[in-house]
């Protein structure tokens, strides 16, 4: 886990965050063993203007190959609680519309049973999905 910046080698990056003399671990994570700089593992990364009125950190995991993977996390500090709280919550869900399907081809042979012809583009399919992304923000006090 070593990563070569000018002179120097690094397993890991540590950020350490300095308020009133209050020293606090923010961000950081390892790199590969071969030292071309990629991330992996988890990782905490802190936004570019990261600063005492803005603490926003992203939180993730990094393949071997140095890509994301799974959810990254977006968090802040809440005034509240002293205390990273996730900005928002990012979730995918897979929906079934078999039902609407169902009923938009029905209400389409009615209408073009009239003699219009049948436009077979238009027919859905049984297994389509539709991809849906809920965000949530959340500060308790």
């Amino acid at each position: 886990m070593y990563c070569k910046s000018r002179k120097q080698e690094f397993k890991q990056l540590q950020i350490l965050f300095i308020y009133q003399n209050i020293q606090t671990q923010s961000g950081g994570g390892s790199y590969d063993e071969a030292g071309n700089q990629k991330k992996i593992g988890k990782w905490v990364e802190l936004d570019e203007e990261f600063n005492y009125n803005k603490q926003v950190t992203y939180n993730g995991k990094y393949k071997r190959n140095g890509l994301k993977v799974d959810r990254q996390d977006t968090s802040f500090m809440c005034q509240y609680s002293k205390n990273f709280v996730q900005m928002q919550i990012l979730q995918k869900k897979n929906i079934q519309w078999w039902g609407m399907d169902h009923m938009i081809k029905k209400e389409m042979r009615k209408r073009l049973d009239d003699g219009q012809i049948w436009i077979t583009s238009f027919i859905l399919q049984k297994d389509s999905f539709i991809m849906v992304n809920l965000i949530r923000t959340v500060c308790k006090q």
